[in-house]
């Protein structure tokens, strides 16, 4: 803390605001780049090559001003935050149409995979989204919609209830009710869990329409559904994570176009997407049974 303090005075004296640095974090990790922010009490942003990048103060274990020459973000940048990597580039079908009830939806691929969750790529960590750690995908498909209030009401038998075809919004309280959903639903169908939900967003295929989703249905924080129950984010490579079983709500995900960051929550309400496994859906199609 006292190097950390050092450091903040020297700038404050030698106005070095645009100074190159290195940042090491408590996990022993360490970003090199343009001092763009210094908030003491809260948090620092540096620019690492071109991105912005925004840290707690309190992950950082230490702050160094750099020579410009000495300052190498590449290595860590890719390595470590946002990296993307498709495994999966089997001849699989990239769009599956399916009818839920009466409504129809568009299953997009999303291709299987490593990221870095708890960091996109392109902004900053994602509140309450660390530490930031490897997760390996399988394959899986997501509908490019949201559930309606008339195919849900149906499937649980409230057909007395809203029988529109807007989204349906449904309160964290009601996961039980959602259980029900998706086993009368059946085929396999499933909410997405969190880490699918946010490897989605980086998939070429299925990124934009979760931008689109939040646009059409004027929503600045249009909150979705995910399997798991919330829980802090733990270190470590993972494999088609199913997040915890068992909690007081499920994690609710959304896009801010705010600041334009993924966010985490619990305690909400929020809206329901579809999602399968790739393989037990082309299983179906083969069979002739969608």
């Amino acid at each position: 803390m006292k190097r950390i303090l050092f450091f903040l005075f020297s700038c404050l004296f030698s106005l070095v605001i645009s100074a190159t640095i290195k940042v090491t974090m408590n996990n022993g990790s360490i970003l090199n780049g343009d001092l763009k922010e210094l908030d003491p009490s809260s948090h620092i942003i540096i620019i690492v090559d071109g991105i912005e990048v925004k840290i707690p103060m309190a992950n950082v274990a230490s702050i160094d001003k750099m020579e410009t020459s000495e300052a190498t973000s590449q290595d860590l940048l890719g390595d470590f935050f946002g990296r993307f990597i498709v495994t999966d580039n089997n001849d699989i079908l990239e769009f599956v149409d399916i009818v839920v009830g009466d409504q129809k939806f568009v299953m997009v691929l999303v291709r299987g995979g490593s990221f870095n969750m708890g960091f996109d790529g392109h902004h900053s960590m994602s509140y309450r989204s660390e530490p930031v750690h490897k997760v390996n995908l399988s394959s899986f498909y997501i509908s490019n919609d949201y559930i309606s209030e008339r195919t849900y009401n149906n499937f649980i038998e409230k057909e007395s209830l809203k029988q529109s075809n807007k989204p349906i919004k449904i309160h964290y309280l009601k996961l039980p009710e959602v259980k029900k959903f998706f086993y009368l639903l059946g085929n396999n169908y499933r909410l997405p869990t969190e880490a699918e939900w946010e490897y989605a967003t980086l998939s070429q295929n299925s990124g934009n329409i979760f931008r689109q989703n939040y646009h059409t249905n004027n929503h600045n924080y249009c909150k979705e559904w995910c399997s798991d129950y919330f829980d802090k984010f733990h270190p470590g490579e993972q494999t088609n994570p199913l997040g915890p079983v068992t909690g007081k709500s499920p994690v609710f995900r959304c896009y801010s176009n705010d600041d334009q960051k993924w966010k985490r929550y619990d305690n909400e309400s929020g809206y329901l997407r579809i999602a399968i496994d790739a393989k037990l859906l082309i299983e179906r199609i083969k069979n002739n049974n969608l």
